[in-house]
C-alpha cells in the first residue's frame, strides 16, 4: 500500500505548487474558514485473518467484516487549497477464518478476533480545486490528505461464550519466551485520505471520504508468528485457568491432522496489519455570516 501514499504526496506537492504560483500570499485563518464536523460510516481491516485477493483493498476485504464507525473533527483552511484537520474516531475491526474466501487451510485454522479501535489523528489536506464552504463559484472539490495517527486496540476472541482479551495471554509466547515481548495496545499509523466535498448552502458541506491507515504493528488480529507454540509453554508459566485460555485461543484447528500444531503456519510476520474507514462527513463553518474568507492578492 506504499503506492497509495506516494500518489497522495505527489498530487499534494503538485497542487501546492500550482497554488503558490497563482496566489502569492494569504491572511491567517479567521473564524469563518474553520469548521467542525461529524463523520459516520464503516470500518474494515486487512491482515492475517482477512481475505487474500489479488486487488489491494477491494477484494482483500471481507464484505461481511464491515462494522459501524464514526468520529468528530476540526478543520482549519489556510488557503483555498490547503487545510489542517484534527480528528477523533472509533470503529470496530473483525476477522475470522470461518469466512475466508475458498481457502480450506484457513478455514481449518479457525482463528478469529474483534477489536474496537480508538484513534486520534492530524492530517494535512490538499484540495484539487480552490474551495471554501459558501463559495458559490466553486461549490465542490476532490481532495487528498496525509498525516499521523495514534490509536488504541484490544483484540479479543470468543471462547465458550466469553470474549477474552488476547494480548495479556501472549498467544504466541510473548512475555514467556525469551526475546519475545508483548506488543503494545497503543500504536501509531500513517493515515491517508481521498475524498470529495461539496457545499450545502453558506454554512454546511457534505463529503464522501476513504481513509486508509498504514500501521506499524502486525498484531491488530493478535496473529503474526509463523509457528504455533507448545501447550507446555502456557502451563509452565500461568496458573491453570489462564493457561487453559491461552492454550485454547492460540491453537484452534478444527482437524489437527490437517493443521498440525508442530508444523503448520499460524501467521505471516512479513506484512503489518492495516485498517480503513469509509466516511460520510458533515461540516459546519464556524463564525458569523459576515466574517470574511481568507483573501488573496
Amino acid at each position: 500500500m506504499n503506492k497509495f501514499f506516494i500518489l497522495i504526496i505527489f498530487f499534494a506537492f503538485a497542487t501546492n505548487a500550482f497554488a503558490q504560483r497563482k496566489y502569492k500570499a494569504y491572511k491567517r485563518p479567521s473564524p469563518s474558514n474553520q469548521e467542525i464536523g461529524l463523520s459516520l460510516g464503516v470500518s474494515n481491516y486487512l491482515g492475517d485473518l482477512a481475505w487474500k485477493g489479488k486487488i489491494p483493498i477491494i477484494n482483500e476485504s471481507n464484505p461481511k467484516a464491515f462494522r459501524p464507525a464514526g468520529g468528530v473533527y476540526y478543520r482549519s483552511n489556510f488557503t483555498k487549497f490547503t487545510s489542517f484537520r484534527a480528528s477523533l474516531g472509533m470503529g470496530e475491526l473483525t476477522g475470522t477464518d470461518a469466512q475466508t474466501n475458498n481457502d480450506p487451510a484457513r478455514v481449518n485454522r479457525n482463528l478469529s478476533f474483534k477489536s474496537v479501535v480508538l484513534e486520534a489523528s492530524v492530517m494535512f489536506e490538499w484540495n484539487i480545486a480552490p474551495y471554501l464552504i459558501g463559495d458559490k463559484k466553486r461549490p465542490f472539490t476532490p481532495y487528498l490528505g496525509i498525516g499521523l495517527a495514534g490509536f488504541y486496540f484490544n483484540p479479543k476472541a470468543e471462547l465458550n461464550g466469553r470474549w477474552v482479551a488476547l494480548q495479556p495471554l501472549g498467544t504466541e509466547g510473548q512475555g514467556i519466551i525469551d526475546g519475545k515481548s508483548k506488543y503494545s495496545n497503543f500504536q501509531f499509523a500513517i493515515p491517508g485520505a481521498v475524498g470529495i466535498k461539496a457545499n450545502l448552502g453558506k454554512k454546511f458541506a457534505l463529503g464522501l471520504e476513504f481513509q486508509y491507515r498504514m500501521t506499524f504493528t502486525d498484531y491488530l488480529d493478535d496473529v503474526s508468528s509463523e509457528n504455533f507454540v507448545s501447550s507446555d509453554i502456557f502451563y509452565d508459566n500461568y496458573i491453570t485457568a489462564v493457561a487453559a485460555d491461552a492454550d485454547a485461543l492460540s491453537y484452534r484447528a478444527i482437524d489437527p491432522a490437517i493443521s498440525p500444531r508442530e508444523t503448520d503456519q499460524r501467521g505471516n510476520p512479513n506484512n503489518n496489519d492495516n485498517y480503513y474507514f469509509i466516511f460520510v462527513n458533515l461540516s459546519y463553518k464556524i463564525g458569523k455570516k459576515n466574517d470574511s474568507c481568507p483573501t488573496f492578492r
